[in-house]
């Protein structure tokens, strides 16, 4: 009996994508706050006994999430021990999650971090932004929350599950795509799937189509056909680029471009824009305004050198001893 139920576990597991990333998993509001007396951060792992401390890739010792989950089985739970389906800011560590605990999730997460995503192939992304709810999580401090999953997505799965051993599942397999940059969104058969990364379980000896896009880059498309297990790695190529100007024979004038202040000469400038024509203004104070067209390319950075001509002369006046000299009625020697 343990090992059919062995088995229907690892068939759920490995059935899950059926659904795309735009279902719903979401954080239900007003869950999220400290534990102030749970000391569960130190787990008896090896014996009653012994605590162990679980800290992160910089010695620190972690913040303790625990997770409750509404409408997910166990195997949905332990889709989130994979790397590829977590997220969180580069500067902290999600170091350890255990799916052990019934209904929970607990997640062993670097004190400090700004925010962390968990991202399901079924349920798609949860974001816990930590500074939009005005929390800092601390060292050794435990945490609780609540996410759900969508009902109909859970539903569904106990359907297929049940009728997993009929032999249509083989039928089936994923597609993952996962793309850069990572703010890029994932279509697969016209359905909005996932940013990034994106997983989806499709039929088997049919074509389907696939779309990439981000701001300021090209968007790539295509059709794949399916016969087994498919990753699909993409990298959008840039649709913007860089300017450099220069400006003689005086520097510090201020650039513009498209009427916004980008710095001053000599600039280097680390601003995207688009490919494509662009207005460029350079001006500075006793130098004549410039004025130009320049035409951005794609992930190319070109330079550009503006000659400033003065609005203003040198004037030389001998005057015999003890003359003041004024000009526009201002004593000037």
């Amino acid at each position: 009996m343990k090992k059919v139920r062995f088995f229907l576990l690892m068939l759920a597991s490995a059935l899950a994508g059926v659904f795309s990333l735009s279902a719903q998993l979401t954080l239900r509001e007003g869950s999220f706050r400290l534990r102030p007396n749970d000391t569960e951060i130190l787990i008896n792992r090896n014996s009653p006994k012994e605590r162990v401390k679980i800290t992160d890739d910089n010695g620190k010792l972690c913040s303790l999430i625990k997770i409750y989950t509404e409408n997910m089985t166990e195997a949905d739970r332990k889709v989130f021990i994979k790397p590829s389906y977590r997220e969180t800011d580069r500067a902290t560590f999600i170091t350890k999650i255990e799916t052990d605990h019934v209904n929970e999730i607990w997640i062993f997460l670097s004190p400090g971090a700004s925010y962390m995503v968990l991202k399901h192939p079924d349920y798609g992304n949860c974001k816990f932004d930590f500074t939009a709810m005005g929390v800092t999580l601390l060292s050794g401090k435990v945490y609780e929350a609540t996410i759900t999953g969508d009902r109909k997505v859970y539903e569904s799965i106990l359907a297929r599950d049940a009728k997993a051993s009929t032999g249509d599942e083989d039928k089936y397999q994923y597609l993952v795509i996962t793309a850069s940059p990572s703010n890029a969104e994932i279509y697969i058969n016209g359905e909005f799937s996932g940013t990034g990364e994106a997983s989806k379980r499709l039929p088997m000896g049919m074509r389907h189509a696939y779309r990439v896009e981000a701001p300021m880059y090209h968007s790539q498309e295509g059709t794949l056909e399916i016969s087994e297990r498919t990753s699909l790695p993409i990298t959008l190529k840039p649709a913007f680029g860089y300017v450099s100007v220069f400006s003689v024979p005086e520097s510090g004038a201020e650039v513009y471009v498209d009427n916004e202040l980008l710095g001053v000469t000599p600039l280097e400038s680390d601003k995207r824009l688009v490919s494509g024509e662009h207005t460029l203004r350079v001006s500075k104070r006793d130098f004549r305004p410039v004025e130009q067209k320049i035409t951005i390319t794609d992930d190319t950075r070109i330079p550009v050198n503006i000659d400033m001509l003065a609005t203003f002369a040198n004037l030389s006046i001998t005057a015999g001893e003890g003359v003041a000299i004024y000009i526009d009625g201002e004593k000037a020697g």
